[in-house]
């Protein structure tokens, strides 16, 4: 089965991120230069090309889906997260003042 670049990631922790939402999915993926770029961080992650992370072909479009969907639903659980959070506008005009 031949392997196709599914993301080029800035850091190794952005990296484990998205293999978590795949191994979630059930879908295979290996990471490659994680070590280099945790050893190399200090100067920037484009200093190397950053962590790449290979999916199988036949699987490409799949693990495409499942990061959209994990995307989209961290984006809106954060949004009501903040908006659940965020102070009543009359305390914020009061604070303000």
């Amino acid at each position: 089965m031949e392997t196709v670049l599914l993301t080029n990631c800035g850091t190794s922790f952005e990296a484990d991120v998205i293999k978590s939402v795949l191994d979630g999915a059930g879908i295979p993926c290996m990471i490659v230069d994680h070590k280099h770029v945790a050893m190399w961080s200090f100067q920037g992650p484009d200093t190397i090309g950053g962590v790449r992370i290979y999916v199988f072909e036949s699987m490409l479009e799949e693990a495409r889906k499942a990061l959209e969907t994990s995307h989209d639903a961290a984006s809106e659980a954060a949004f009501e997260k903040a908006a659940e959070e965020a102070p009543p506008l009359e305390q914020m005009e009061e604070d303000e003042e």
